[in-house]
């Protein structure tokens, strides 16, 4: 091994270096070392001689090698970075450089290893990767895209999750004026032009707005468009928002109304009473017919009324328990033919069911009443009823009739044979 005297001043120097530094032989041993390189790497803060490069740091790639011995041959080459343990077994990174060691007759007795502390800008830099790959994630699930433009260059750019939005390839580069193309023709381009302008024009952002665009393969899409100004030193310098695919929300929201509408329709068209009530016996929905039964014209005026509200309080509290029994043992109360009486004193008869509702759980939230309304058939019952009874009346006087008829055709049919006999006889 080659020794290469160091003065006790330039020892000295060395130590003081601001960073850490090391400086090896030819064959790779460290000979002297800055005070931050041994702080860093050695315990108790002991200055580590005569020790390979390659033992302090064994995970030091064969090509690193390679380098330093170009650097040796007055070649010195970028060692780039690389991530080494501390004596406290903290992980850093480091950007390495070298640089060849001369002596005092200008020959290189070896290279000069000095490190750049950059754990920070490594850490921040991951950690932007790690928040940039959320972002993309939470995108592509989301279904939420960004976009920017910059005034001064007249550049609009759009991310991936955007352009696979627009079903654009990703190599497209869009426009203000394509952009606003893709918006249906009408109100989705005029309200969005407008957006455009007064965000340019008067610093107003806009957020939330439900349009229509044509895309590149021509579907139609509906999306939620937002965006804002924003400023550098008071001077607005572009636009930046956002961009969200909607359609399939959009479209089960539609079609929720649609059966909503359907459903309504046909609870209103129904010739029985249907109501909905919750665990306190509020109406919170009624169709025309329960309507009408209770002399309103808008739902609007029974809904959150309990029946105490709407019938005596006897009648309304025997409905009362009925619904408290309905949901607390589920059981379903079917063709019960019930009196109610109204608190204008209208007397109706029903032949009411009450059907509990449950939630995922099973528990009962409520309950659905469908009430036929039969006054008007119990009282043709009783009509026919009178009539039946008339009925039977005349058929037991018709009955008595028929036995005397009978009683006397049979005296004078006596006579006439027994005249016959006499005549035959004689």
């Amino acid at each position: 091994m080659v020794k290469v005297p160091l003065t006790s001043n330039a020892s000295y120097l060395i130590r003081q270096l601001p960073a850490p530094t090391a400086f090896i032989d030819t064959n790779f041993n460290i000979v002297q070392t800055s005070d931050k390189w041994t702080s860093l790497f050695n315990k108790n803060n002991e200055c580590c001689k005569s020790d390979s490069l390659f033992d302090v740091f064994p995970d030091l790639s064969h090509k690193w090698k390679m380098v330093i011995e170009n650097c040796f041959n007055g070649n010195p080459q970028p060692m780039g970075i690389h991530k080494a343990t501390d004596c406290n077994g903290q992980e850093l990174w480091f950007e390495w450089s070298n640089a060849p060691w001369y002596d005092v007759d200008e020959n290189i007795v070896g290279a000069i290893i000095q490190l750049s502390n950059i754990t920070d800008a490594v850490n921040n830099e991951l950690e932007l990767n790690k928040k940039e790959l959320f972002l993309q994630q939470q995108a592509e699930i989301t279904k939420i895209g960004r976009w920017e433009y910059n005034i001064a260059e007249n550049q609009l750019i759009w991310c991936e999750t955007t352009k696979a939005i627009h079903e654009v390839p990703q190599n497209f580069s869009p426009n203000i004026e394509s952009a606003l193309f893709y918006y249906k023709e009408g109100h989705s381009r005029n309200t969005i032009s407008m957006a455009l302008y007064e965000a340019q024009n008067k610093g107003k952002a806009w957020s939330n707005l439900k349009l229509q665009i044509i895309t590149a393969t021509g579907k139609e899409k509906w999306v939620m468009a937002g965006g804002k100004p924003i400023y550098n030193k008071g001077e607005m310098v572009g636009l930046i928002g956002t961009f969200q695919d909607i359609h399939e929300q959009v479209e089960a929201n539609i079609k929720t109304i649609d059966n909503e509408k359907l459903l309504r329709t046909l609870i209103d068209n129904l010739p029985v009473n249907v109501y909905i009530k919750d665990t306190e016996s509020r109406k919170v929905l009624i169709n025309k017919a329960e309507c009408e039964y209770l002399g309103v014209k808008d739902p609007k005026e029974v809904i959150g009324k309990n029946d105490f509200d709407l019938y005596p309080f006897k009648i309304a509290e025997k409905i009362r328990e009925e619904d408290l029994k309905v949901m607390n043992t589920l059981e379903p109360i079917i063709g019960k033919e019930t009196k109610k009486i109204t608190l204008e004193g209208k007397s109706t008869s029903f032949l009411s069911s009450k059907i509990p509702l449950l939630n995922s759980k099973g528990i009962a939230y409520g309950i659905v009443g469908i009430s036929l309304d039969i006054t008007k058939l119990k009282e043709k019952e009783k009509e026919l009823k009178n009539i039946i009874n008339i009925a039977s009346v005349q058929n037991k006087k018709l009955l008595n009739f028929a036995h005397i008829v009978s009683h006397n055709l049979r005296s004078h049919s006596a006579n006439f044979s027994m005249l016959l006999n006499f005549l035959e006889n004689e």
